[in-house]
Protein backbone atom coordinates (compact mmCIF):
# COMPACT_ATOMS: atom_id res chain seq x y z
CA UNK A 1 0.00 0.00 0.00
CA UNK A 2 1.65 3.42 -1.22
CA UNK A 3 1.74 6.33 1.92
CA UNK A 4 3.14 10.12 2.31
CA UNK A 5 6.50 9.50 4.30
CA UNK A 6 6.41 11.51 7.44
CA UNK A 7 9.13 13.21 8.81
CA UNK A 8 10.86 9.87 10.89
CA UNK A 9 10.88 7.91 7.74
CA UNK A 10 12.41 11.23 5.66
CA UNK A 11 14.96 11.68 8.20
CA UNK A 12 15.91 7.84 8.18
CA UNK A 13 16.50 7.85 5.01
CA UNK A 14 18.62 11.21 4.89
CA UNK A 15 20.86 9.86 8.17
CA UNK A 16 20.98 6.64 5.79
CA UNK A 17 22.91 8.48 2.97
CA UNK A 18 20.09 8.71 0.44
CA UNK A 19 20.03 12.26 -0.89
CA UNK A 20 16.35 12.98 -1.45
CA UNK A 21 17.51 16.81 -0.86
CA UNK A 22 20.86 18.63 -1.02
CA UNK A 23 21.79 20.11 0.66
CA UNK A 24 19.53 19.34 3.44
CA UNK A 25 18.52 20.99 6.69
CA UNK A 26 17.10 19.03 9.06
CA UNK A 27 14.90 21.99 10.86
CA UNK A 28 13.03 22.11 7.28
CA UNK A 29 11.47 18.80 7.72
CA UNK A 30 7.82 19.55 8.56
CA UNK A 31 5.50 16.34 9.91
CA UNK A 32 5.17 15.18 6.55
CA UNK A 33 7.10 17.42 4.44
CA UNK A 34 9.99 19.23 3.74
CA UNK A 35 10.21 23.06 3.34
CA UNK A 36 12.54 24.28 0.22
CA UNK A 37 13.66 27.41 -0.94
CA UNK A 38 14.11 29.96 -3.71
CA UNK A 39 17.15 29.40 -6.09
CA UNK A 40 19.23 32.21 -7.04
CA UNK A 41 18.71 31.08 -11.12
CA UNK A 42 15.98 31.99 -12.92
CA UNK A 43 14.43 32.11 -16.80
CA UNK A 44 12.23 34.18 -18.69
CA UNK A 45 11.41 34.33 -22.59
CA UNK A 46 12.67 37.21 -23.94
CA UNK A 47 10.60 39.15 -26.48
CA UNK A 48 8.27 35.62 -27.00
CA UNK A 49 5.21 37.39 -29.03
CA UNK A 50 3.26 34.70 -29.62
CA UNK A 51 3.45 30.70 -29.10
CA UNK A 52 1.82 27.53 -30.30
CA UNK A 53 2.01 24.69 -28.19
CA UNK A 54 4.39 22.16 -29.55
CA UNK A 55 6.69 24.31 -31.19
CA UNK A 56 10.33 24.85 -30.41
CA UNK A 57 11.48 27.82 -28.57
CA UNK A 58 14.44 29.30 -29.90
CA UNK A 59 17.53 29.07 -27.23
CA UNK A 60 18.09 32.95 -27.60
CA UNK A 61 14.69 33.44 -26.83
CA UNK A 62 15.47 32.19 -23.48
CA UNK A 63 16.99 33.94 -21.47
CA UNK A 64 18.61 32.51 -17.71
CA UNK A 65 19.92 35.01 -15.20
CA UNK A 66 21.03 35.24 -11.65
CA UNK A 67 19.40 37.43 -9.27
CA UNK A 68 18.97 38.22 -5.50
CA UNK A 69 15.90 40.17 -5.34
CA UNK A 70 13.29 40.21 -8.76
CA UNK A 71 10.27 42.45 -8.79
CA UNK A 72 7.23 41.17 -9.85
CA UNK A 73 4.03 42.93 -10.84
CA UNK A 74 0.62 42.22 -10.29
CA UNK A 75 -0.76 39.22 -12.36
CA UNK A 76 2.95 38.95 -13.67
CA UNK A 77 4.68 35.26 -13.56
CA UNK A 78 8.29 34.49 -12.43
CA UNK A 79 10.25 31.11 -13.47
CA UNK A 80 12.86 30.47 -10.41
CA UNK A 81 14.55 27.44 -9.62
CA UNK A 82 14.23 26.07 -6.22
CA UNK A 83 17.70 26.07 -4.26
CA UNK A 84 17.64 22.37 -3.29
CA UNK A 85 18.25 19.74 -6.00
CA UNK A 86 15.78 16.99 -5.60
CA UNK A 87 16.47 13.44 -6.03
CA UNK A 88 13.60 10.78 -6.09
CA UNK A 89 14.18 7.75 -5.06
CA UNK A 90 12.62 5.15 -8.02
CA UNK A 91 9.82 3.87 -5.34
CA UNK A 92 8.67 7.06 -4.90
CA UNK A 93 7.13 10.19 -6.33
CA UNK A 94 7.22 13.67 -4.90
CA UNK A 95 4.66 16.65 -4.97
CA UNK A 96 5.84 20.26 -5.32
CA UNK A 97 2.94 22.21 -3.48
CA UNK A 98 3.12 26.31 -2.33
CA UNK A 99 3.66 26.79 1.80
CA UNK A 100 0.45 27.86 3.04
CA UNK A 101 1.97 31.51 4.09
CA UNK A 102 2.47 31.96 0.47
CA UNK A 103 -0.86 31.30 -0.34
CA UNK A 104 -2.46 33.65 2.09
CA UNK A 105 -0.97 36.47 0.57
CA UNK A 106 -2.23 35.58 -2.61
CA UNK A 107 1.06 34.46 -4.42
CA UNK A 108 0.05 31.17 -6.68
CA UNK A 109 2.92 28.65 -7.17
CA UNK A 110 1.87 25.98 -9.57
CA UNK A 111 1.77 22.49 -8.09
CA UNK A 112 4.28 20.38 -9.87
CA UNK A 113 4.32 16.44 -9.99
CA UNK A 114 8.04 13.92 -9.92
CA UNK A 115 8.42 11.41 -11.33
CA UNK A 116 10.31 8.23 -9.48
CA UNK A 117 14.45 8.34 -10.49
CA UNK A 118 13.48 12.71 -11.15
CA UNK A 119 16.94 14.47 -10.17
CA UNK A 120 17.68 18.41 -10.59
CA UNK A 121 16.72 22.22 -9.75
CA UNK A 122 13.18 22.32 -10.28
CA UNK A 123 12.16 26.04 -11.81
CA UNK A 124 8.78 26.93 -9.82
CA UNK A 125 6.15 29.01 -11.59
CA UNK A 126 5.07 32.25 -10.05
CA UNK A 127 2.00 34.05 -10.23
CA UNK A 128 1.67 37.25 -8.58
CA UNK A 129 -1.98 37.56 -7.64
CA UNK A 130 -2.04 40.05 -4.67
CA UNK A 131 -2.82 43.24 -6.47
CA UNK A 132 0.74 44.46 -5.54
CA UNK A 133 4.17 44.69 -6.44
CA UNK A 134 5.96 41.41 -4.95
CA UNK A 135 9.81 41.39 -4.60
CA UNK A 136 11.15 38.10 -4.67
CA UNK A 137 14.26 37.17 -2.99
CA UNK A 138 16.66 33.69 -3.14
CA UNK A 139 16.69 31.86 0.23
CA UNK A 140 12.80 32.25 1.16
CA UNK A 141 11.15 28.68 1.93
CA UNK A 142 8.10 29.06 -0.24
CA UNK A 143 7.00 25.40 -1.41
CA UNK A 144 6.90 21.80 0.63
CA UNK A 145 8.40 18.57 -0.72
CA UNK A 146 5.92 15.64 0.15
CA UNK A 147 7.13 12.39 -0.92
CA UNK A 148 4.74 9.48 -1.59
CA UNK A 149 5.78 5.36 -1.18
CA UNK A 150 4.95 3.70 -4.62
CA UNK A 151 3.01 0.02 -3.52
CA UNK A 152 5.79 -1.21 -5.75
CA UNK A 153 8.46 -0.42 -7.57
CA UNK A 154 7.51 0.83 -10.97
CA UNK A 155 8.76 -1.39 -14.39
CA UNK A 156 11.06 2.28 -15.19
CA UNK A 157 12.00 4.90 -13.48
CA UNK A 158 12.11 8.33 -14.84
CA UNK A 159 15.80 8.36 -15.99
CA UNK A 160 15.60 5.41 -17.70
CA UNK A 161 12.01 6.53 -19.47
CA UNK A 162 11.10 7.86 -23.26
CA UNK A 163 10.41 10.87 -22.30
CA UNK A 164 13.44 11.87 -19.76
CA UNK A 165 13.70 15.72 -21.20
CA UNK A 166 13.93 16.74 -17.39
CA UNK A 167 16.64 14.25 -16.11
CA UNK A 168 19.51 16.24 -14.71
CA UNK A 169 16.90 19.52 -14.95
CA UNK A 170 19.09 22.41 -14.35
CA UNK A 171 16.15 24.83 -13.75
CA UNK A 172 15.32 24.04 -17.70
CA UNK A 173 12.99 26.15 -19.40
CA UNK A 174 9.56 24.17 -21.43
CA UNK A 175 11.02 21.35 -23.95
CA UNK A 176 7.16 20.66 -24.78
CA UNK A 177 8.65 20.35 -28.36
CA UNK A 178 10.50 17.40 -27.31
CA UNK A 179 7.12 14.77 -26.92
CA UNK A 180 7.61 11.95 -28.69
CA UNK A 181 4.18 12.58 -30.23
CA UNK A 182 4.84 16.28 -31.81
CA UNK A 183 7.97 14.87 -33.28
CA UNK A 184 6.31 11.94 -34.90
CA UNK A 185 3.75 14.35 -35.82
CA UNK A 186 5.78 17.10 -37.15
CA UNK A 187 8.01 14.35 -39.36
CA UNK A 188 4.83 13.24 -40.89
CA UNK A 189 3.62 17.08 -41.82
CA UNK A 190 7.21 17.33 -43.45
CA UNK A 191 7.46 14.26 -45.34
CA UNK A 192 3.62 14.68 -46.83
CA UNK A 193 4.75 18.66 -47.50
CA UNK A 194 8.09 18.40 -48.58
CA UNK A 195 9.36 14.65 -48.94
CA UNK A 196 12.83 15.90 -50.56
CA UNK A 197 13.66 17.32 -47.13
CA UNK A 198 12.25 14.74 -45.03
CA UNK A 199 14.02 12.26 -47.07
CA UNK A 200 17.59 14.07 -46.38
CA UNK A 201 16.58 14.39 -42.65
CA UNK A 202 16.20 10.37 -42.18
CA UNK A 203 20.00 10.60 -44.19
CA UNK A 204 21.36 12.46 -41.70
CA UNK A 205 20.25 10.77 -38.65
CA UNK A 206 20.98 7.30 -39.84
CA UNK A 207 24.60 8.74 -40.51
CA UNK A 208 25.03 10.25 -37.46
Amino acid sequence: MSAVLNDKIIKYLMDGGLKIIEPFEPDSVQPASVDLRLGEIRYEYDNLEKYTLGEKIAEEKIKKVRYNEYSLEHGAVAFVGIYEKITIPENVIGMIMPRSSITRLGIHIIPTYLNPGYSGYLPLTIVNHTGNRVTLKSGIRVVQLILFNLAENPSRSYKNGIDTKYYNDDVYASKLHADKELEEMLDGILEKEAPILHGMSKRSIHES
